[in-house]
């Protein structure tokens, strides 16, 4: 029987439980991760593939001022904050970073619906990503028709002077700015629905007994307040998103067998014909005959009648050698 003491504790405790989730899933998972939609995935040769879209959660545009990439084989880090408040901050790290002049982008595409389907075999495992309108593979680079490090179809070239992040169009990245203030100058914007998508030329790093570990991060601020929050105008820096994802590929050692087998067949044929015609004609004929000798084998009755006369011999020479004795 459980106590009224006892019941009213559980009751007690289990409210205490209860509001902390409440509020950690009110505030940290939407602030954090509303805004975008993204997804990392690494083909069956280490290709990485990273793509991040503007969900619609929060509001229109997501503004991206913070991209992050990195494939090793030694491990990727990486981290991501998303502050609300004022100011806001929303910032990202990854290490190592990437070099941006081995990543293609589609640029900006629309009609995407990540996760969409990704196939890690398609292409000879250089893998395929269906991401909505559009199917993306680096092999014969198909819909990635932009170098990161040079831009275009409106992202911003990319390098990688911040040494965790990549900076865009030559500016920033801006990672915190006041509440109801600009949309930062450097990055660019994503509509409902737009997505990017981004492909590491990772493959070379992927060998036998390897595991190749790969990461992709966004970043940015989101233009338009949240219901009810009359401190912030649409249009200007509202609320912040921030998100991370990664995969992981592992190559077994392999081993190969050689065998070698060599067939050497030598033929010699040498053939001699000579031909005299005279008054004289001799013949001569050799036949050789070929003697198998058999060797007799003896049955039971012949070794029983060996048997005894060899007894019998024996017998006869101690006679003879008794009658010589004097």
């Amino acid at each position: 029987m459980i106590s009224g003491t006892t019941v009213r504790f559980s009751k007690k405790l289990v409210l205490y439980l209860f509001v902390p989730i409440f509020l950690v899933g009110w505030a940290v998972v939407p602030m954090s991760e509303a805004g975008y939609q993204s997804n990392f995935f690494m083909s069956n040769n280490g290709t990485g593939y990273f793509a991040f879209q503007d969900d619609g959660a929060v509001g229109e545009p997501a503004h991206v001022t913070s991209i992050g990439l990195g494939a090793s084989t030694t491990g990727v880090s990486g981290a991501t904050q998303s502050t609300q408040g004022n100011p806001l901050t929303a910032d990202i790290s990854i290490t190592p970073l990437f070099n941006p002049a081995l990543v293609r982008s589609t640029g900006i595409l629309n009609g995407c619906n990540l996760p969409g389907t990704f196939d890690p075999a398609a292409n000879g495992n250089a893998g395929s990503w269906n991401v909505g309108a559009t199917t993306v593979s680096l092999s014969g680079n198909q819909n990635l028709p932009h170098l990161f490090s040079a831009g275009g179809g409106g992202v911003p070239a990319a390098d990688n002077t911040p040494g965790t992040k990549y900076r865009l169009g030559g500016a920033g990245p801006t990672t915190s700015v006041p509440k109801g203030g600009a949309i930062p100058a450097d990055g660019f914007n994503l509509a409902l629905n737009q997505c990017v998508v981004l492909v590491l030329d990772s493959a070379s790093l992927l060998g036998p007994g390897t595991t190749l570990s790969g990461a992709g991060a966004v970043a940015g601020f989101l233009a338009q307040p949240a219901p009810g929050d009359a401190t912030c105008a649409t249009g200007t820096a509202c609320a912040t998103a921030a998100k991370q994802d990664n995969d992981s590929i592992f190559q077994p050692t392999t081993t190969t067998t050689s065998s070698t087998s060599t067939s050497t067949s030598t033929s010699t044929s040498t053939s001699t014909s000579t031909s005299t015609s005279t008054s004289t004609s001799t013949s001569t004929s050799t036949s050789t005959t070929s003697t198998t000798v058999r060797i007799p084998t003896v049955g039971n009755w012949g070794m029983m009648i060996l048997g005894l006369a060899f007894l019998g011999a024996i017998a006869w020479m101690l006679r003879a050698r008794r009658s010589l004795q004097p």
